[in-house]
């Protein structure tokens, strides 16, 4: 199993998310553990400890394919095996990136 997590970094990069704020969601983000919170950026970190967050039906189905194309091939990085190729734009959210996923077997 591995984490495909979207990131507030992803909430960024879109104009038009509907962030909501929760004050469950600030104490949630206040224990996370160190690695985690290593992972984030001080801007990240600090939108999480507000409480804020967004429903998983504003990502456009478009950016959720990158978010899991990417995840696929940051965990093949991590050592399985190579049946799998990604091939993905680059992460400025326009209509021109491609995203392909191909794999050699079937099960």
């Amino acid at each position: 199993m591995y984490d495909l997590g979207l990131l507030p970094r992803h909430v960024f990069a879109s104009q038009n998310m509907f962030v909501r704020q929760s004050p469950e969601f600030a104490e949630t983000a206040r224990q996370l553990p160190e690695p985690v919170r290593q992972s984030l950026s001080q801007d990240e970190w600090e939108w999480l400890e507000m409480g804020n967050y967004v429903e998983l039906e504003f990502f456009t189905p478009q950016k959720l394919l990158q978010v899991v194309t990417q995840g696929i091939a940051r965990s093949r990085e991590l050592g399985s095996d190579d049946s799998m190729t990604s091939i993905y734009g680059d992460d400025d959210n326009t209509s021109t990136s491609a995203m392909i996923f191909a794999s050699e077997s079937f099960g």
